[in-house]
C-alpha cells in the first residue's frame, strides 16, 4: 500500500466510464487490481509515477482513499 501522496498526479482526464467502474469498486469493497508504478530519481518532488493503473489511481482519489495497492515494478 503506497500513500496516494507519494506518487505523481496525472494530467490526463482518462475515461470517465472506466474511473466510474472502479470507484464503485471501491464503494463496494471489491477486489481492484495493484497500480504498477516507477520509481523516480531522487530529487523528484513525487516518489512514484504511474506505469499502469491510471483509471484505479484517479478512483481511488475520488473516493478519498489515503491509499493504494500498488507493485513497483522499475527504477529510472
Amino acid at each position: 500500500m503506497i500513500s496516494l501522496d507519494e506518487i505523481e498526479p496525472l494530467r490526463a482526464r482518462g475515461r470517465p466510464k472506466n474511473v466510474s467502474r472502479f470507484v464503485a469498486m471501491f464503494r463496494e469493497g471489491k477486489s481492484v487490481p495493484p497500480i504498477a508504478l516507477i520509481k523516480q530519481r531522487r530529487g523528484s518532488r513525487f516518489r512514484y509515477r504511474i506505469a499502469d493503473g491510471a483509471h484505479r489511481f484517479r478512483a481511488a482519489q475520488r473516493v478519498g482513499l489515503s491509499r493504494i495497492a500498488a507493485v513497483v515494478i522499475a527504477a529510472d
